[in-house]
């Protein structure tokens, strides 16, 4: 499929590129730590037999599956994504579903979708990354039809976030980290962590209905288990690892004890939880 424009070039060459590689060769951690959440977010947009669903930013699959389960028999869905290497890992863990499932790598700000072909419009953390909000839910909202509706996930602020904070703010204390930058608005995972920012561009885009739930829950680091899968996530997998590993190594290993410690304090059977802070949004075109 190809697009009219490509204003998330930046986007597309990153989860093409070392993005894509990091989801496709930790989709267990990730799905481990966000799965809780995707299930709470399927329950607002109550998917039911028979429905056609487009999951936007469905990376590698695993919600796309989900929501084939609930909408068997008679429904379909389509998995939407701008990166390749997770949609080839998508098509690998979704084959044998009773309904169609299908994934189409494109960019759902721009696509031309095929009229008002879908009941239900759904994504978990994949719609935060677009150049322009307004124009995206734009079009997915022309992709409804009249009686659909949309829902998804997106991250409340940093400070809502303890398992972004706490190890950040521990790291911190060893090596000077690239700040957010003054847009708090800009592409990326908490573009709409201000409250009321969701519900205003869904409003602008014209949909109606639009209903935003904080909702704080924890999540699972490193894939559950022990305390030191965890640190190994925050050191040696996530955002702040290169800069851990640029470090001189005695500061390496008072960064790894200080996690330790500190998260040691969160442990629990299943694994470390930290505090997590989502909107849950639901919304009619």
């Amino acid at each position: 499929m190809s697009e009219p424009t490509n204003p998330n070039a930046d986007q597309a060459e990153f989860w093409n590129g070392p993005g894509g590689e990091t989801w496709t060769t930790q989709r267990d951690r990730f799905n481990t730590m966000l799965r809780p959440i995707g299930i709470e977010t399927i329950k607002r947009a109550q998917p039911q037999a028979g429905e056609h669903v487009l999951d936007v930013g469905c990376g590698t699959g695993e919600t796309t599956g989900d929501l084939a389960r609930r909408v068997a028999p008679g429904g379909s869905v389509t998995g939407l994504d701008i990166s390749e290497p997770m949609l080839a890992e998508a098509r690998r863990h979704n084959e044998g579903h009773d309904v169609p499932v299908q994934f189409h790598k494109a960019d759902a700000q721009v696509h031309a979708f095929d009229g008002a072909a879908y009941d239900l419009v759904f994504s978990r953390f994949g719609v935060m990354f677009f150049e322009d909000s307004v124009a995206a839910f734009t079009n997915l909202r022309r992709a409804l039809r009249p009686e659909g509706r949309l829902a998804f996930v997106c991250w409340q602020s940093v400070d809502r976030n303890g398992w972004v904070h706490v190890p950040r703010d521990i790291v911190a204390r060893h090596l000077t980290l690239e700040g957010p930058g003054d847009d708090t608005t800009a592409p990326g995972p908490f573009a709409f962590g201000a409250n009321g920012r969701a519900a205003e561009l869904l409003s602008q885009a014209g949909f109606r209905d639009v209903h935003v739930e904080a909702h704080d829950t924890e999540v699972v680091m490193g894939g559950g288990g022990s305390v030191e899968a965890a640190v190994y996530a925050v050191t040696d997998q996530g955002p702040l690892s290169r800069a851990i590993h640029d470090a001189p190594e005695d500061v390496q290993t008072r960064i790894r004890d200080d996690l330790t410690k500190a998260l040691a304090d969160h442990a629990h059977d299943d694994g470390v939880r930290l505090g997590a802070g989502v909107w849950l949004v639901t919304a009619r075109p």
